[in-house]
């Protein structure tokens, strides 16, 4: 709410929030429901990102009528609650590799997001397998960063091809979430070896995602919100439409 959204409201183009039924409103880290709302009158789009984001290593134990109901229960939870955008699934962890998950989504979703992918979308995609492409600094030990000119070409990649991407990204992870110095008009600080300027306290870096408000990201060695900022203007540029999930779904499978 206090960088995305401001974004999306500026460029006045929609963003989808994949969330976790079980996590709204549990603790400080996770929005409410009110919040959620909030964010959707202000150009967001809710889709469900599991009922209570199984790791992908909890999967193989799984069946596929636990999944399934599982996945009915999370869909369910938004539905009741007013997002109609939550027929869409993204899959959590690494389940989106698993050929149970998708085979399940199939009995309760019309198309599912996976864990990966980068590749353009098309409408000869498997709809229950979309890929994704990966923007923010990865959760793996590599730690690689989103790299703006690899961003660019993908999205001229998808120029070429004429078929479309999902942009993936965490704004709540607070292993890479760092407050940055910014000047007056809020434009981050730079080091001089060009990386931005971290606030410390105590020696360490501040990373701590309960605090609210802050403008910047530090997001590996870039800052997060200005970067997303160019490559959606970038795209923009280029022809390229920024569009919700629900409608992309209807331009490329067809039918509500």
């Amino acid at each position: 709410m206090a960088d995305v959204v401001p974004l999306i409201e500026d460029i006045k183009k929609p963003i989808a929030s994949a969330v976790v039924p079980t996590r709204i409103g549990s603790d400080v880290n996770y929005m409410t429901y009110d919040q959620i709302a909030e964010c959707v009158d202000r150009g967001a789009e809710i889709l469900c990102h599991t009922y209570n984001h199984r790791e992908g290593s909890e999967i193989p134990s799984l069946d596929e009528e636990t999944i399934v109901y599982e996945y009915q229960r999370g869909f369910n939870i938004l539905a009741r609650k007013g997002f109609p955008s939550c027929d869409i699934l993204v899959y959590s962890s690494s389940t989106g590799n698993y050929e149970i998950c998708h085979k399940s989504a199939e009995k309760v979703f019309k198309c599912g997001i996976k864990i990966g992918g980068s590749v353009v979308n098309n409408q000869n995609s498997n709809k229950y397998a979309l890929a994704r492409y990966r923007i923010d600094y990865a959760s793996t030990e590599e730690r690689t960063d989103w790299n703006l000119d690899d961003m660019k070409a993908f999205i001229d990649d998808c120029v070429r091809s004429g078929g479309w991407m999902i942009w993936m990204f965490h704004t709540s992870n607070s292993k890479y979430l760092h407050r940055v110095v910014c000047d007056d008009q809020g434009n981050p600080i730079f080091e001089s070896d060009g990386s931005p300027m971290l606030m410390y306290e105590s020696g360490q870096p501040v990373y701590d995602r309960n605090e609210v408000g802050f403008m910047y990201h530090h997001v590996g060695d870039v800052v997060y919100i200005p970067m997303l900022r160019e490559a959606m203007e970038y795209a923009l540029s280029k022809g390229v439409d920024i569009v919700t999930a629900q409608y992309a779904y209807k331009k490329y499978f067809g039918g509500n």
